[in-house]
């Protein structure tokens, strides 16, 4: 499939199609997961504002 997909002397369509085929294994598709936490202990999700976010931002890119 990737061999009819590079190949520029390939007609389009075929080649559309040999991509098209071979995506799912080039590329796989994310799969959606469901964040379940603590009922006991919920997660706390506090506002931030673009000056505090920058602040820790660069406190990241410092230690990195």
């Amino acid at each position: 499939m990737l061999k009819v997909f590079r190949n520029k002397k390939e007609d389009k369509d075929r080649r559309l199609d040999a991509a098209k085929a071979a995506a799912p294994y080039v590329h796989p598709k994310l799969s959606s997961i469901v964040h379940k936490g603590d009922t006991k202990q919920p997660i706390a999700v506090a506002h931030m504002d673009a000056k505090r976010f920058a602040e820790i931002a660069r406190q990241i890119a410092d230690e990195v």
